[in-house]
C-alpha cells in the first residue's frame, strides 16, 4: 500500500497479515470422557493446541474455528475459541497461548474417529490453518 504524505515521494507502508503473524501447532490429539446432555458418560474427541506470535506487532484479536465432521463428512458441530479477545491482553511477539477444544459429539463407551477443519478467523474471513485432520 501507499499513501503520499507529501507530493511525490511515496511510503511504503507493509501491513502484517494474521496468517503470517501466528504459527499453530497441534499438540495431542486424544478422547475425553465427559457428560451428556442426560447426564450419560461419554468419549469426546479433544485437540490440544499451540500458538504463537511470530509476528513483529501485538495481536488484538485471535479466534480459532473449529469444524468437527463424521468419517462419512457429516458436520457433527462448530465451536470458535477466542484466545485473545476484547477484555484480554494483546498476544505480544513471541507469546505463546496454549488450550484444548472438545467435539460437541461423543459416544458411550467407545472412541469414534472424527474429522477437524481448523480456521483462523481475520474479521468476516475464515483463513484455513488445517484441513482433515483425524483425531482416532
Amino acid at each position: 500500500m501507499e499513501c503520499f504524505l507529501v507530493t511525490n515521494l511515496p511510503i511504503d507502508v507493509k501491513v502484517e497479515k494474521l496468517t503470517e503473524a501466528v504459527n499453530w501447532e497441534v499438540v495431542r490429539m486424544t478422547f475425553d470422557t465427559t457428560k451428556s446432555t442426560s447426564g450419560e458418560e461419554i468419549l469426546v474427541a479433544r485437540l490440544d493446541y499451540r500458538v504463537k506470535n511470530v509476528g513483529r506487532n501485538p495481536i488484538k484479536r485471535l479466534n480459532l474455528k473449529f469444524v468437527w465432521f463424521s468419517s462419512n463428512g457429516e458436520v457433527w458441530d462448530q465451536t470458535t475459541e477466542y484466545l485473545v479477545g476484547y477484555a484480554d491482553l494483546p498476544l505480544a511477539p513471541q507469546q505463546v497461548k496454549i488450550g484444548f477444544v472438545h467435539c460437541g459429539k461423543g459416544y458411550a463407551y467407545r472412541r469414534v474417529p472424527v474429522k477437524v477443519d481448523i480456521y483462523l478467523e481475520d474479521g468476516e474471513q475464515h483463513l484455513p490453518l488445517q484441513k482433515g485432520l483425524i483425531v482416532q
